[in-house]
């Protein structure tokens, strides 16, 4: 069995990635989904899939790594519980936040969260990458 440190990593690196991504692309395209977060309805069945979904990977997440230690694993199992809560508010409460994301959207919130995810998603690719960074900075002698 992989050492719990090694999926911290990993998390970290697929996460961030994630994280970096959708940021640049809802920063390219913000009119786009700026316009189609302010369309979606309560009744839209996309909500419960998607909300779903995300509940599904929560519990995947937080199943594989519930690390409550003092250091850097700490960071990505909080993550993956605001993404499992996150999925059990939506299907629980699917109304408010939809209410919820429709004011942060329309205001300058939308910029904010922009700015949040790209700094989260550069922070966890940072710590994924920092062992294979250490690693490659050792110099090896010959």
């Amino acid at each position: 069995m992989l050492n719990q440190h090694y999926y911290s990593f990993l998390l970290s690196q697929i996460l961030g990635s994630f994280l970096f991504i959708v940021a640049i692309i809802i920063m390219g395209r913000m009119f786009y989904y700026r316009k189609i977060l302010l369309q979606l309805q309560a009744q839209d069945p996309i909500i419960p899939v998607v909300a779903s979904l995300t509940l599904f990977l929560g519990i995947v997440l937080v199943v594989t790594h519930n690390v409550w230690e003092l250091n850097r694993a700490t960071v990505v199992t909080v993550l993956c519980w605001l993404i499992l809560i996150k999925g059990l508010l939506w299907l629980a409460l699917p109304e408010q936040m939809l209410a919820m994301m429709k004011k942060v959207s329309s205001g300058s919130g939308y910029y904010w969260c922009i700015v949040g995810l790209l700094v989260t998603g550069v922070i966890f690719l940072g710590k994924g990458m920092e062992l294979f960074i250490l690693h490659r900075s050792v110099v090896v002698p010959q």
